[in-house]
């Protein structure tokens, strides 16, 4: 769901510098300052020189490997931080750091054993609590999320709520909510953000996020409107392939009745991501109940069957579009679209 900002709380590792020489210790901190000015090569390099001349000493390989994350390197990252883990082997934000790099290189086998060593070594620590539940996140595994950001708001003084790290976990705990159909907790999530300093594009987020919830909270006792309401304003705010599993491999494009044509088009969903954005849902309900049934077969004829979902959307310009789901067990399967204007077959 969202790129983890490793900086803010996993930080570069000093080590006991009494226990190197003298060189050593020069490098260590010219390496920290280069960091500190945001100028990573030299302090790699710097670190570097470090390891030339002591290679059992840890820290160095594991400010390379967080400096190299930064930087895209994730291979030469992911080389240094096992180097790091065989020096020492305790080190939790050394583990979130390899689950995020696992996660970057596709190592999936690894991500999961990397955050329950992190969370083991350090159950109390906000900052690994955070960094762990936003990874499963970003795997949708919000079941597992949601308890570790819970207790890492647990421990988190209110005092320090208004802080980069008490921000985040807000906002991550504001995500596992509504993931995990927890609407209630949401808006209050959702309440505890908007009392926070944050910046105004966050806020615009928090504010049309809240819309969805009021939605998912009067539609509690039905789940499939609300499976086909999240995949509609998903597609919308591009985020097509999170709900590729819900979209038929070919959508029907119904043309506008204006052109004449009266007849479709099978596209393929990737048209979603662009015809789609700036939409808005306006309701979601069965078509057999719809005021617009005998225009949703017009447009649709036999796709429209007797437990048919329509999603009624508008356009940027304010015209009526049309989204038809069919329902399968708990989930929802997108199949068919009308858009105004002959819009789609003007790509």
């Amino acid at each position: 769901m969202k790129k983890i900002f490793l900086g803010v709380w996993v930080i570069m590792i000093m080590g006991n510098l009494f226990a190197v020489s003298p060189e050593v210790q020069k490098y260590m901190q010219e390496g920290q300052r280069y960091a500190q000015n945001q100028q990573f090569d030299n302090a790699i390099a710097s670190f570097k020189k470090c390891i030339e001349l002591d290679k059992s000493f840890a820290p160095p390989y594991f400010n390379i490997a967080l400096l190299s994350t930064w930087l895209g390197k994730y291979e030469e990252a992911y080389t240094y931080l096992k180097d790091f883990l065989k020096l020492r082997e305790n080190e939790p934000q050394a583990y979130t750091l390899l689950a995020q790099l696992s996660l970057q290189l596709n190592r999936r086998e690894e991500i999961e054993p990397a955050l329950q060593k992190a969370i083991q070594l350090a159950p109390e620590n906000p900052a690994i609590l955070y960094n762990a539940g936003d990874i499963w996140l970003s795997l949708n595994q919000a079941e597992k999320a949601y308890p570790v950001i819970q207790k890492g708001i647990s421990l988190l003084p209110q005092r320090e709520y208004n802080t980069e790290l008490g921000k985040r976990l807000w906002m991550a705990f504001f995500f596992a909510t509504m993931d995990t159909d927890r609407y209630d907790e949401a808006m209050k999530a959702s309440e505890t953000l908007l009392s926070l300093s944050l910046d105004q594009d966050q806020r615009d987020m928090v504010v049309m996020y809240q819309e969805d919830i009021r939605f998912f909270q009067k539609n509690i006792q039905n789940s499939l409107f609300i499976r086909a309401y999240k995949v509609a304003v998903g597609i919308s705010r591009g985020h097509l392939e999170v709900y590729r599993n819900e979209i038929a491999e070919k959508v029907y494009f119904a043309s506008d009745e204006k052109s004449g044509s009266g007849k479709g088009s099978l596209l393929s969903p990737d048209f979603l991501s662009v015809v789609m954005q700036g939409i808005t849902v306006t309701k979601v309900e069965e078509t057999s109940k719809s005021a617009s049934r005998s225009k949703l077969s017009s447009l649709f004829g036999t796709m429209v069957g007797s437990k048919t979902i329509v999603v009624e959307i508008k356009t940027k310009k304010g015209e009526t579009g049309y989204l038809l789901f069919e329902p399968i067990n708990t989930r929802v399967l997108l199949k068919a679209v009308y858009l105004p204007g002959g819009m789609v077959f003007m790509m």
